[in-house]
């Protein structure tokens, strides 16, 4: 029996719009991401009861953003038929490719694209793909073997 492509198509989407999601902020002038930046960090600030953070907010947005993207695409990767290591590889660098583009998007709204900024996208990234894979992984042992 045929699996059904329904997940994959809804894991597809949501990867696309957390994709948009990301460049679209790429997209936003330095003020207005300064800005966006400054109320998050304000936010934070007040709900953790800190007078400053050590780190700096939008580094963790980014790692954030790319890590919710590679857990996406290790959930993709899983539940597609092919797990074949060149499969898994393409995974990986899709990460990386999208890294770049987000920061050669920066260079349109008046921001400078960082390679610093490119690696830790990619770290996100990775990592969301890793946890993912390791959860799935986790899941195939713990499924009862079908008689």
């Amino acid at each position: 029996m045929a699996k059904s492509r329904a997940p994959l198509i809804w894991l597809y989407a949501l990867s696309l719009l957390a994709i948009g999601f990301i460049w679209g902020n790429s997209l936003l002038s330095q003020s207005a991401s300064g800005a966006f930046s400054s109320r998050v960090e304000a936010w934070l600030l007040r709900l953790l009861h800190l007078e400053a953070l050590p780190f700096d907010v939008r580094k963790l947005a980014h790692f954030c953003e790319y890590a919710a993207l590679g857990a996406l695409s290790g959930a993709t990767f899983a539940f597609s038929q092919n797990h074949s290591p060149s499969r898994l590889l393409n995974h990986a660098l899709l990460g990386l490719l999208a890294a770049v583009i987000d920061e050669s998007i920066q260079l349109f709204s008046g921001r400078g694209p960082l390679v610093t900024d490119i690696l830790i996208d990619a770290a996100g990234y990775w990592i969301g793909l890793a946890l993912a894979l390791l959860l799935w992984r986790l899941l195939r042992l713990l499924r009862p073997k079908r008689a």
